[in-house]
């Protein structure tokens, strides 16, 4: 993938725009600087002179809420994580804790949790965290970092929607729940390709210009095709998944997010960890693996109880669950799960 001088300097020049970035910020960090999230939400804020703060990720992966205490210290007002990590930080004591400075807290890079954005603010009210700090995005490496934004102080918005409707491409109210992502960041443009739940395609300044090898990633007309699912509602974009990662069993289509978010709320599964997957062997099924610190004397009934609350919720019976040892699950360098390696996981047990 090419990233121009000019692509890079026109994702800052938007971020700066789109919060308001000032010389009374401050930004702070533990994401690593060769993941784009890490990198260029940095660069953004030594473009501005501003204060950075930076700590190595295993800081944050050793002691979530020794960071926390850590960050609040500094009084930064910025900083970027996935959303893994707002769940990561909810044990943390609130003694002596201020988060009163921070205005900006970028949620991104993996699917955003209402539940995750929820408890965080609650959890942190006391400390002077402001609900309308919580500032969910979406964005890609292809667009440098970040495509869309909400507006500078508004708390994050959620919208309910019928999950086998979204999985069909159709949007009916229901008991899903969406965060919006907000709406195109200054310099950069969104659109649904064959709407109304259709492809996310971005255009703009900071957009690559493609790939150095293999097809190139554009529409006939100069859009960069993301192979994400969303849709629109007001200029406000909603994420429904990855095109490549929709689970189709006996003809019915499921988001692994739907499966996830499940299984992450049975007690035993280590802190909501767990990744759902699509499996031809020994037949078509959902493959669910999930972690747990539980002893393995308990195991058959943590098995049987997100098969059931799966079933229930879903209505999904072609269903095997994979139990696995705490942070065993692979993860990309900015803490999001990986499939496929997940995949080959379940390939390697016995």
């Amino acid at each position: 993938m090419v990233l121009s001088h000019a692509n890079v300097l026109a994702c800052a020049e938007s971020i700066t725009e789109a919060i308001a970035l000032g010389s009374a910020d401050a930004h702070a960090s533990w994401l690593p600087l060769f993941h784009d999230m890490g990198l260029f939400g940095t660069l953004t804020g030594l473009f501005t002179g501003i204060a950075v703060n930076l700590w190595n990720p295993t800081a944050f992966v050793k002691d979530p809420g020794r960071w926390l205490a850590e960050f609040a210290a500094t009084r930064s007002t910025i900083t970027t994580m996935p959303n893994f990590a707002f769940d990561a930080l909810l044990d943390t004591p609130l003694q002596d804790l201020d988060l009163s400075a921070w205005r900006v807290c970028f949620n991104g890079a993996e699917i955003i949790r209402p539940e995750s954005v929820t408890a965080f603010s609650a959890r942190f009210v006391r400390s002077g965290f402001r609900a309308e700090a919580m500032t969910p995005g979406y964005g890609m490496a292809e667009a440098t970092l970040v495509a869309t934004l909400p507006p500078l102080g508004r708390a994050p918005v959620v919208e309910s929607v019928d999950r086998e409707a979204l999985a069909r491409g159709e949007l009916v109210p229901g008991s899903k729940e969406v965060v919006g992502l907000g709406r195109a960041v200054p310099g950069m443009e969104v659109r649904i390709a064959d709407g109304p739940v259709g492809e996310i395609q971005l255009r703009g300044a900071a957009v690559t210009t493609g790939y150095l090898r293999g097809p190139q990633p554009f529409t006939d007309d100069g859009w960069l095709r993301t192979g994400d699912l969303g849709w629109l509602r007001a200029g406000e974009l909603f994420f429904a998944g990855r095109a490549k990662e929709m689970i189709t069993v006996r003809g019915v289509n499921t988001y692994p997010a739907d499966v996830e978010a499940e299984v992450a709320a049975v007690p035993g599964v280590r802190r909501g960890r767990c990744v759902a997957l699509s499996r031809l062997d020994p037949h078509e099924h959902i493959a669910v693996v999930a972690e747990t610190a539980l002893p393995d004397a308990e195991h058959d009934a943590l098995r049987d109880a997100i098969a059931a609350r799966v079933r229930r919720a879903l209505g999904l019976s072609a269903l095997t669950v994979h139990l696995t040892t705490p942070d065993s699950l692979p993860r990309t360098t900015s803490g999001k799960l990986r499939r496929l390696a997940t995949a080959a996981l379940i390939e390697r047990s016995p």
